[in-house]
């Protein structure tokens, strides 16, 4: 890495609500957002291209630095804790949108030290990875979104999971005209949801769907352009919807606690939303990474330890997210 200063621009915070909950920490698999050494804290995570390769550059909260060549710089990061250790394992999707057309996660998995690939074939191009833990077995199952195709009932889009070590599965389908989000656990069964949006003139509506049951809600939330990012915020175990608007740099989210919605201000335009669990105490914090000239930050609200800016990574770099 090169040598960071401690430099920053400080912004204002015009608003911020946190909510801490007495009692014990409630598991759940926000806990687990970059947490490469396993010790309930979300770590610094950036990728870098060095040539062709993929770099990646992490300080542990209690491991320390970690760096790790793993991909080539076209590849995705999909991180996630494949063999159900309690750590983060580093990750690349790669898809092959030419005949034959198979799509690989490559997983370099942190209990063994080793790697293991996972293949999706088909007929269309991929559209991205959908990584989540479908299945409720606390690993992270590789999943990948599949272009939407014709059928005799109309358009659909289809998302392939396989779970972690089998050859078992799932698919599942969402509509025309509507987006998939990797945003978790929204029930608290353990298992992700199929989660997918529709925009309607000004206002985005967000069908949260169990993918056993099939048991469906609709929740209105948003506008066209924010981005959907997951959290757990007020530390029930159940999955929070929230949003990051960027031309203001205001969060909003619904907490599942208590059916209320909170807002806050934490960056600014151009700024990435990197929410996590910095600090440990099972609460999402509100965060962003903010690429400078040459160094980049990471700017965290957190719910025990309030206003902290971490140095890492260079303005090239790539944060690691959910």
């Amino acid at each position: 890495m090169r040598k960071m200063t401690r430099a920053f621009l400080i912004i204002a915070v015009l608003s911020i609500s946190t909510v801490l909950v007495s009692g014990q920490v409630t598991p759940n698999m926000f806990r687990k957002v970059s947490d490469f050494d396993g010790d309930g804290k979300t770590d610094f995570a950036v990728t870098r291209r060095e040539g062709n390769s993929k770099i990646w550059y992490i300080w542990q909260s209690r491991d320390g630095f970690k760096a790790f060549q793993w991909g080539i710089y076209s590849d995705s990061n999909v991180a996630g804790d494949y063999d159900g250790d309690g750590k983060t394992d580093i990750a690349i999707f790669r898809p092959v949108n030419f005949p034959p057309l198979i799509h690989t996660f490559w997983i370099w998995n942190s209990q063994s030290n080793s790697f293991t690939k996972t293949e999706f074939a088909d007929v269309i191009p991929a559209n991205a990875p959908m990584q989540q833990d479908y299945n409720g077995d606390g690993k992270t199952d590789p999943a990948v979104w599949i272009g939407t195709f014709i059928h005799p009932q109309g358009a659909i889009t289809n998302v392939y999971a396989k779970y972690s070590g089998t050859n078992d599965g799932l698919q599942f389908q969402i509509p025309q005209n509507s987006n998939p989000y990797r945003v978790g656990d929204m029930t608290g069964d353990g298992r992700a949801d199929n989660v997918h949006s529709f925009s309607q003139s000004n206002s985005v509506g967000v069908n949260i769907s169990d993918i056993v049951t099939g048991a469906t809600r609709f929740v209105p939330f948003g506008t066209p352009g924010d981005r959907f990012i997951p959290g757990d915020f007020d530390r029930d175990g159940i999955g929070d919807l929230a949003i990051w608007r960027s031309s203001d740099g205001n969060w909003w989210w619904l907490r599942s606690s208590d059916n209320t919605v909170r807002a806050a201000k934490w960056g600014v335009n151009g700024d990435i939303p990197v929410p996590g669990d910095y600090d440990g105490d099972g609460i999402t914090d509100l965060a962003i990474w903010r690429p400078g000239s040459t160094q980049a930050y990471y700017w965290i609200y957190g719910s025990q330890n309030g206003i902290s800016v971490f140095p890492w990574g260079i303005s090239s770099d790539q944060p690691v997210q959910f």
